[in-house]
């Protein structure tokens, strides 16, 4: 398997911004031959290697590194120390409007973007009308960049990378910018994109796109690697570690209800007569029924996932992966029943956990959780009961 990119202890230092007082004290110790050139650090001895056809997400709070990490990745700052291997066709979309000259129109920067990506005028040409129409700018393509709005501008540079279709394409929470029939086009792209071939390094916040789209994912935490690998498992570290910062007794961001936004309205676990239950003993048949609300018509993509209590994940899936349609309910709600015949889970306490997400099925607006317990007669450890036989 071809390597694309190969990051060797990888670091990012900056001097330190000082105020008028610190300058002062600065220059004391330079006299006293005590100054030394002060200096914070970004990152801290990162590894990483990208191989063709195997995506990496990249996850972390606000300010632990992740936009700077790309950044060294493409080529735009140097790290401090250590080494960035690039060998491939790579495209970035990581910070709006760059490689756009804002005085010229979007027409004129298709061609400057493109050829600065490696392709060459006639090539440009041959492609053009598929980039503009892509992008959706209309009689705005021929207006200059600098009176596009921010999402224009990601309409442009995304649409410009659809013809280029890259070895290695960069991204950076774009998917959050512009309107959702934009997103939904950008997802279907990228799912052709990757099932042709292609490989996606993508910084996001949305857990489920980079657990759709990535199969491993690394969680940057304080400039260092905290932990990779599979991506459930590291984006359920990831929200699980967030779940504990929160203050005792305070109720979970995403659970507060949103009013205008796509909402877990009620979660029941029945049991196999139907009745409401929490407590099974193992074999059993289970039933979800998940009624999701919307605020303008479009019925919800309903998610369900099985955690252990130790934050393990068990199990998730989409009704948009099964192409699921929901039964209408109420005004504006949308009820899923899913249904687990002979769940062989092994003794102990689980969450089961339901998401709303937007249509498209790119944003977790809204979660619900419900405790079950399953107990049994049997000796057998782990988290679910395979079939076996010794021979």
């Amino acid at each position: 398997m071809k390597q694309l990119l190969q990051l060797n202890n990888v670091s990012k230092r900056y001097p330190l911004r000082l105020t008028s007082a610190s300058k002062l004290l600065y220059l004391f110790e330079i006299l006293l031959g005590k100054g030394r050139h002060k200096q914070k650090t970004v990152l801290s001895d990162i590894n990483l290697e990208v191989h063709a056809g195997r995506s990496i997400g990249i996850i972390g709070s606000n300010g632990a590194g992740k936009s700077t990490l790309l950044k060294i990745i493409s080529g735009i700052i140097e790290p401090s120390s250590g080494s960035v291997r690039r060998n491939c066709k790579l495209a970035m979309l990581i910070e709006l409007g760059a490689g756009f000259d804002d005085s010229k129109t979007g027409y004129e920067n298709i061609f400057i973007k493109s050829q600065l990506l490696g392709m060459s005028r006639a090539e440009v040409r041959q492609r053009l009308n598929d980039i503009i129409e892509f992008s959706g700018l209309g009689d705005n393509i021929h207006d200059p960049v600098r009176h596009y709005s921010s999402g224009m501008v990601i309409r442009l540079g995304f649409s410009i990378c659809t013809a280029v279709s890259p070895e290695l394409l960069i991204t950076d929470e774009v998917l959050a910018v512009g309107d959702e029939s934009f997103q939904k086009r950008c997802i279907k792209w990228i799912d052709g994109y990757l099932k042709n071939g292609g490989t996606l390094l993508m910084v996001s916040h949305s857990m489920y796109l980079i657990s759709r789209l990535c199969p491993h994912t690394v969680w940057i935490k304080d400039g260092k690697v905290h932990l990779e690998g599979e991506s459930h498992q590291v984006t359920q570290a990831y929200l699980s570690w967030h779940q504990e910062q929160r203050s005792a007794g305070q109720k979970q961001a995403s659970e507060q209800p949103d009013d205008g936004h796509y909402q877990v309205k009620s979660l029941r676990c029945l049991d196999g007569a139907g009745n409401d239950q929490n407590w099974f003993q193992q074999p059993a048949d289970i039933e979800l029924e998940i009624i999701l609300s919307a605020p303008d018509g479009r019925a919800p993509v309903a998610g369900i996932s099985i955690v252990r209590v130790d934050r393990v994940a068990v199990y998730g899936i989409t009704s948009e992966q099964d192409q699921i349609e929901p039964t209408p309910g109420a005004q504006g709600e949308y009820i899923y029943r899913l249904r687990f015949p002979d769940i062989q889970l092994l003794p102990g306490k689980y969450q089961l956990r339901a998401h709303a997400l937007d249509p498209e099925g790119m944003r977790v607006c809204d979660n619900r959780s419900l405790d079950i317990t399953f107990t049994a007669q049997t000796m057998e450890v782990g988290m679910v009961r395979l079939r076996h036989e010794w021979v």
